[in-house]
């Protein structure tokens, strides 16, 4: 039970771009900077959508996918699920969502990811594209 509530808690975070072709969120783990970002794919069609996030870097080189800066994991991938299921409910256009993970670490991520989203409706499958193992969520 206290594994679930730590979980299923998380940080405030605000929408920082939202349209119909991207959405950003951020939010502040204990001064660290994190950055989820969601884009409307122009090479697989209308509502097949990319996600990742990261650790905010500045201008150049902005997303640092080592994710956690090794605290809080927890309560990073807590407020992850909370934007995702924000942007799965309420995002007309999201028909699928592509998790392209830059490494192992990464793709092991996403697998708890979205086996902890659970919404009716919403299936994951993982596929080999250009020689990488990504995941894909998908609506229907």
């Amino acid at each position: 039970m206290l594994l679930n509530e730590i979980f299923d808690s998380g940080v405030d975070y605000r929408w920082t771009k939202i349209n119909n072709i991207e959405a950003r969120a951020e939010f502040i783990v204990n001064d660290v900077k994190y950055v989820t970002i969601a884009e409307q794919s122009k090479l697989t069609g209308e509502g097949v959508w990319t996600f990742e996030f990261g650790v905010y870097q500045g201008s150049y080189n902005w997303l640092n996918f080592n994710m956690t800066k090794q605290y809080n994991a927890s309560v990073v991938f807590a407020t992850v699920v909370k934007i995702l299921k924000e942007l799965i409910e309420h995002g007309d256009n999201v028909k699928e969502l592509w998790f392209m993970p830059e490494n192992e670490r990464l793709m092991k991520f996403y697998e708890r990811l979205i086996g902890k989203l659970k919404i009716n409706g919403w299936a994951a499958k993982t596929i080999q594209y250009h020689g990488t193992n990504i995941m894909i969520l998908t609506k229907g």
